[in-house]
């Protein structure tokens, strides 16, 4: 077997999906979310800080 097909499958069931499902979780406002100061600082300052300054190419 590849790579892909031995180890994605078990990254994306225990790592991948828990976070997005925490994210909901946050989004939702929901007390259950186990990283809301992770969230809140994801939504507030990283999503909005311009990490990747576009190139401008002509």
């Amino acid at each position: 077997k590849e790579f892909y097909e031995i180890y994605y499958p078990n990254f994306y069931r225990e790592r991948y999906k828990p976070l997005l499902r925490d994210m909901k979780l946050f989004k939702n406002k929901d007390t259950n979310c186990e990283r809301p100061e992770f969230w809140y600082w994801y939504f507030t300052h990283y999503l909005i800080e311009n990490i990747y300054p576009s190139i401008n190419i002509q």
